[in-house]
């Protein structure tokens, strides 16, 4: 009688331990789909829709922190100091999203371009809005008579600054602009840095937009009185 009591026991613990085996197994081993890169994507890099693909594996061989919406990849940017590899899954703690970075206006850059600001003290505002672009003009006066001209085109606007110091986040109408930081051609910050002690500079929105930023008007009149 005991030992077919224990017999009863030892298949019921069998039991137990194969279902728990069983249920381990198919949890773990469950095939899964996963977005990985599908190219390598370097620091600051914007995620698009091609630059992801999917492989199926299991569920075990996922790591802790992979994000596997698609949704919170695409349009979203890879962090400072990072690089995805091809074939490496996307992680909640290397993505982030442009509004929300500490270091939002450096991802605007393009190559060769640099960050520039100037003061309300300095400059004219004509109703400038974050993240359109505007043309700069210069003018002064010269032995009695006004020199105005149009110095660069297509300027990005980065960000804007209040008279706290804090940043202008959607274009909020309730406050007052104290500080432009727009994107420039590292070229031009020479010239910027002589106009902005010899004249007045103003900006208006531009009327001509192309892909071609921060662009130097050549002929500019402007350009004769800064050698």
């Amino acid at each position: 009688m005991v030992k077919r009591l224990y017999l009863i026991i030892f298949l019921i613990l069998l039991i137990f331990i194969f279902i728990y085996l069983a249920f381990y197994f198919y949890n773990d081993y469950q095939i899964q789909e996963v977005y990985v890169a599908s190219r390598r994507i370097m620091q600051r890099e914007k995620i698009n829709e091609e630059d992801l693909k999917i492989v199926k594996i299991p569920k075990k061989y996922i790591p802790k922190g992979t994000i596997l919406n698609k949704q919170d990849i695409v349009g979203r940017y890879n962090v400072y100091n990072n690089i995805i590899f091809k074939d490496a899954f996307f992680n909640f703690f290397e993505l982030e999203d442009l509004e929300k970075s500490n270091d939002r206006e450096l991802f605007l850059l393009a190559q060769n371009q640099v960050l520039y600001s100037l003061s309300s003290s300095e400059v004219r505002f004509s109703s400038i809005k974050l993240n359109q672009k505007f043309d700069l003009y210069v003018s002064f006066n010269k032995n009695g008579e006004l020199v105005s001209d149009l110095l660069i085109s297509n300027i990005k606007v980065v960000s804007l600054y209040d008279y706290n110091d804090e940043k202008i986040l959607n274009n909020e109408k309730d406050k007052e602009i104290s500080k432009l930081v727009f994107a420039i051609d590292k070229k031009l910050i020479n010239i910027l840095n002589k106009v902005r002690y010899i004249g007045e500079i103003s900006i208006f929105n531009t009327s001509f937009l192309n892909d071609n930023e921060s662009v130097l008007n050549e002929k500019s009149l402007i350009l004769n009185y800064l050698d």
